[in-house]
């Protein structure tokens, strides 16, 4: 049962489905129902001992963590309860951690911002440059090589873009985990 996900057959216990819905709300046929769809999608954490002294698998997924037993053939969901960090040492830990992290982000998004806003301008320059040269010349093979050449500029350009979306998205998913823990 350990791993990344649960697959095969699952089956949601009565308590389960009822914590489900004290903490996300719904029915229990609505908590049956997205269990089963999240407890695919959840990972692994650890192993751990009940209060009742049964082992059981910790799982973890939106905001929620699941204790799975093995039954036969079928993982069974015993309990399900919000993710919240109980220990305050280590919320203030894990806090400052991704606080850090954030941080870190936030300088590489400004240093990523500035180096393609430098680029860019570079590259309108060349662009420019390229223009004039394609409307002076009276060749058509060499109009068509500052065509080509102010194509491969564009695409750069369009490929700096991509990148500084992609630090950005990474400051966002950083962001809404430090909001996790604060």
């Amino acid at each position: 049962m350990t791993g990344s996900a649960i697959s095969g057959r699952v089956r949601v216990t009565q308590h389960a489905a009822e914590e489900y819905v004290k903490d996300f709300g719904g029915t229990v046929e609505q908590a049956r129902s997205r269990i089963g769809l999240n407890i695919r999608k959840a990972t692994f954490v650890s192993e751990v001992t009940g209060i009742d002294g049964k082992t059981g698998a910790l799982y973890a997924y939106g905001g929620a963590c699941y204790i799975v037993r093995p039954d036969g053939d079928a993982a069974v969901v015993v309990t399900v309860y919000k993710t919240e960090p109980v220990v305050s040492e280590i919320r203030d830990k894990v806090r400052e951690i991704v606080t850090r992290e954030l941080r870190r982000v936030e300088r590489k998004v400004h240093e990523t911002s500035r180096r393609v806003a430098i680029e860019k301008a570079e590259l309108a320059v060349e662009i420019a440059q390229v223009n004039l040269r394609m409307v002076r010349s009276r060749s058509n093979s060499v109009r068509l090589a500052c065509q080509a050449r102010i194509n491969a500029l564009n695409a750069a350009i369009a490929e700096l873009d991509t990148e500084l979306s992609a630090v950005i998205g990474d400051k966002r998913a950083v962001a809404k985990t430090v909001a996790a823990y604060i």
